[in-house]
């Protein structure tokens, strides 16, 4: 008999195998981590911009009209009171953690702040700053708030 010390092809499919498997579960554990600091940096942001809202408005005397939008915080929407920009990272704070273009609308209550990156498809609706449970998936069907135990 030779032994020629070298492995057979089932030896080698099974290293593959379990080398396969392992990288499947980083690359799933740095997916998930990816997504969960896209929010978490969306929300700095928005909190960001809630705070340059307030320093916008002690200035105008209002908040911004939804025509004008959040651009209105890096860019003077024509006033002569306006003493901006009221937010430090510029058009880079108006972005999501997904590079989208974050949504503005003022409404009767406030504002509204939409990131239409949220994970899964959901935006993430922000109504006077604080982190909404209605919100709607992208094609605009609406979604039940989750009930509540």
């Amino acid at each position: 008999m030779k032994n020629n010390g070298g492995f057979s092809l089932i030896e080698i499919l099974i290293v593959f195998g379990i080398i396969g498997t392992i990288l499947a579960i980083i690359v799933g554990n740095i997916t998930s981590g990816s997504e969960a600091a896209k929010k978490k940096e969306t929300i700095l942001k928005i909190s960001n911009i809630q705070a340059g809202l307030i320093r916008f408005q002690q200035d105008m005397g209002k908040l911004p009209e939804t025509a004008e939008g959040i651009t209105s915080l890096v860019t003077n929407p024509g006033s002569p009171k306006w003493t901006g920009p009221y937010l430090g990272g510029g058009e880079a704070d108006l972005k999501d953690g997904w590079g989208n273009a974050l949504e503005y609308e003022r409404t009767a209550q406030g504002t509204k702040i939409t990131s239409q990156g949220g994970p899964d498809g959901i935006p993430l609706v922000f109504n006077n700053g604080r982190l909404s449970d209605d919100v709607a998936p992208k094609d605009g069907a609406a979604t039940p708030a989750p009930a509540n135990p």
